[in-house]
């Protein structure tokens, strides 16, 4: 199991700036969050479509820093939190999960009687 994209996203942006900037880091770009999260831009700007559209988000053209033109930036609202934290959550579990099973996977297995 595996964080969902848009937690992903939301984890991503919430250690970038939290608001807008005369001049952007590349990381708070359409373009950056593609890069950082392995994501093709396109899944990106659909994610975040819905999440501004949710209010969680907020979407402007911007400069940032090494590029001559403007592009889209991202920036988290405070209405953000909450679903920050519960990413945040859900990736301390699927941590403690994936702990856990390479736990188990290390104690051998009781010797069978059949074998």
């Amino acid at each position: 199991m595996k964080l969902s994209r848009r937690d992903e996203i939301l984890l991503y942006l919430s250690e970038r700036p939290r608001e807008f900037r005369d001049v952007m880091p590349l990381g708070s770009s359409q373009q950056g969050v593609a890069e950082a999260l392995g994501q093709a831009r396109t899944v990106i700007s659909m994610i975040c479509t819905d999440l501004e559209l949710a209010g969680l988000l907020e979407v402007r053209k911007a400069h940032v820093d090494g590029l001559s033109y403007r592009v889209r930036c991202y920036v988290l609202t405070p209405k953000a939190e909450p679903f920050v934290r519960l990413a945040e959550q859900r990736l301390k579990l699927l941590e403690a999960q994936a702990e856990l099973s390479d736990l188990l996977s290390s104690i051998p297995l009781p010797f069978r009687a059949d074998k």
